[in-house]
């Protein structure tokens, strides 16, 4: 578990030289460079670890070893086992395998937080304590399609008419690696209409509606269509109610932000309708848990919706523009010496200006530490839930000795 921790206290060990004192693209990029270069490795170098871990192996040497005439055949996505037999010609090693896996899984977040998130450390923090990345050693097919979706994400936000066609056509790629990506085309529909409150009501009622007869469709689904699948553990058990803590909390957070979240952010709007969505599913997950492989791709966004909700606490541009002009307006006035009309005012209005800003700043860190703390005992929860935590991949194990010996 050790290894576990020592990724995280780097995430945040790197924040405030990197990402918050005196910010720049480079030490931004850098940042992320080192932090997902991290994650990478834990990924590439692990051993046995993954509830999928021997699964994948076995449909990778499948796909190795059928005819490219025969492919088509197969029962697995059709992208998925195209890119296997495109790798399987390179080498058929298992190592080389995860080592592209993770790569092709982890980049494109990379890119996403870079490019879109208001605050890079936060968000990686919350990619690793929300257990996104340890989906990327257990759900590889899932997160490969979650890696198109949000290589897509230019043309979702938009908000017009053909972009949302082209990314519609995202989302069938992405279905080409696995199926239950197609959640994102009903969400596509709906995912612009502004959160008034006669929408939330809406979403209440159709929620309540079918939460209440969620179970008679399930069993038209499987008499009629699915009858593979009748009778089936995962669909008719959910999860415990203690899952959707962290889902409703940051849908708290994002609601209660909103206003000031849509007018800082121009896609402040779209990630909060992301998180009522997210939590909906989630809510359905405590009925049927096989609700939970929809849930990533909606879910993926609370990596920039948390940020931004966030800073919507911390003082605005005009605030610390006006701060530092003050600053500097009280400089030149000290240095004429003196004690004018105009350096007394200048001093109550920075000395009150300052005040204003230090108290900001204070409600920032109050809320960036809530979160912290609340996303950290999640990832300790998700660390010894079951047998072998979250995904079946606690503790870690390697192939690699020192790491294989650390506690």
């Amino acid at each position: 578990m050790l290894i576990y921790i020592l990724n995280l206290v780097l995430i945040l060990a790197l924040a405030w030289p990197l990402c918050i004192h005196k910010p720049t693209p480079k030490k931004k990029l850098c940042y992320l460079a080192v932090t997902f270069g991290a994650l990478f490795l834990l990924a590439a170098l692990r051993q046995g670890i993954g509830n999928d871990y021997d699964t994948y192996i076995e449909i990778y040497q499948r796909i190795g070893a059928t005819p490219v005439s025969q492919l088509w055949a197969m029962p697995e996505e059709k992208g998925y086992v195209l890119l296997c037999k495109l790798l399987s010609l390179i080498s058929m090693d298992t190592v080389f395998l995860y080592a592209v896996m993770a790569l092709l899984c982890l980049v494109p977040v990379a890119w996403f937080i870079y490019r879109y998130s208001p605050n890079v450390w936060l968000s990686t923090w919350l990619y690793v304590t929300l257990t996104f990345f340890y989906g990327t050693m257990n759900f590889v097919r899932q997160n490969l399609a979650v890696a198109i979706l949000l290589l897509g994400f230019p043309l979702l936000r938009r908000r017009k008419i053909p972009a949302a066609l082209c990314y519609a056509g995202v989302i069938l790629l992405a279905c080409t690696f696995h199926k239950s990506a197609i959640i994102m085309l009903p969400i596509l529909l709906v995912c612009y209409i502004p959160l008034k409150k006669w929408v939330l009501g809406t979403y209440a009622g159709l929620a309540l509606a079918l939460y209440v007869t969620s179970g008679y469709i399930i069993d038209f689904i499987t008499d009629y269509i699915y009858t593979q699948y009748k009778g089936k553990i995962y669909l008719e058990l959910g999860f415990g109610f203690h899952f959707l803590i962290v889902p409703a909390l940051i849908l708290l957070l994002a609601l209660c932000t909103q206003k000031k979240v849509t007018e800082r952010y121009p896609d402040g709007g779209l990630m909060v309708n992301m998180m009522l969505y997210s939590f909906l599913i989630w809510l359905f997950i405590t009925k049927h848990f096989v609700l939970e492989r929809f849930s990533l791709y909606v879910y993926i966004f609370v990596l920039l919706a948390v940020p931004m909700a966030c800073e919507t606490f911390a003082p605005d541009n005009a605030m610390m523009e006006k701060y530092q002009s003050l600053r500097e307006e009280l400089r030149q006035a000290r240095s004429l010496g003196g004690k004018s009309p105009k350096l007394k005012s200048l001093s109550r209005q920075f000395g009150a200006m300052k005040e204003t800003v230090a108290l900001q700043q204070v409600y920032y860190w109050c809320v960036v530490g809530a979160v912290l703390v609340a996303t950290f005992c999640y990832q300790v929860f998700g660390m010894y839930d079951g047998t072998n935590g979250f995904h079946g991949v606690f503790p870690y194990h390697s192939f690699v000795g020192f790491l294989e010996r650390l506690p």
